[in-house]
């Protein structure tokens, strides 16, 4: 029996394929990454703000990839800069996690106010009577169990003190309360 001689040019296997596959993809993003700061940092240098110029896809998938790198002030910058030129419901969800996790009350609620007016613009008469979209109430919910409800109404009355919250948001405050969800008492 011969004795097969590997390739030099093929890839040389680490590990079980899948985790290859896991190693590559890493490598992917964290060099796409790395390659987006040396164009900011670039950019910097001669006075531009970081990435100007770039279209709001490219934006999206810098948001995408420091969150999924869990470079969040990366994420939280190109999902800013993606809904600046856009509304995005997807993108403000994401930021509205972001947010939420970090534990960003007033930011998170702008968030969540944002996508109510979406929700309310989608359907029709009478949505500004009914409860949030679902993912809405989970971090609304959420931000109540950790910041206490006297918290999160403070928020919301400093994130809009013309009135300009949707009545869908008082609505799931009043259900918080109404069942007596974790941290309503505070």
């Amino acid at each position: 029996l011969e004795h097969e001689q590997p390739d030099p040019e093929a890839p040389k296997r680490l590990c079980t394929p899948f985790m290859d596959a896991l190693f590559r993809a890493l490598y992917s993003d964290v060099h796409m990454f790395s390659q987006w700061m040396i164009q900011d940092e670039e950019a910097k240098a001669i006075g531009h703000m970081h990435g100007k110029n770039r279209p709001r896809s490219d934006w999206l998938q810098l948001g995408m990839l420091g969150e999924r790198l869990h470079q969040l002030q990366e994420a939280e910058t190109g999902y800013r800069c993606c809904v600046r030129t856009r509304f995005d419901h997807m993108v403000w969800e994401r930021l509205m996690q972001l947010y939420a996790t970090g534990h960003y009350v007033t930011e998170a609620l702008v968030c969540a106010i944002q996508l109510c007016n979406y929700h309310i613009m989608r359907l029709s008469t009478g949505a500004e009577k009914a409860l949030p979209p679902e993912n809405v109430q989970k971090v609304m919910c959420g931000l109540v169990a950790v910041h206490g409800l006297t918290k999160v109404r403070t928020a919301i009355q400093l994130t809009s003190p013309n009135g300009a919250c949707p009545q869908m948001i008082p609505n799931m405050v009043a259900l918080i309360r109404k069942h007596k969800c974790h941290g309503f008492n505070c």
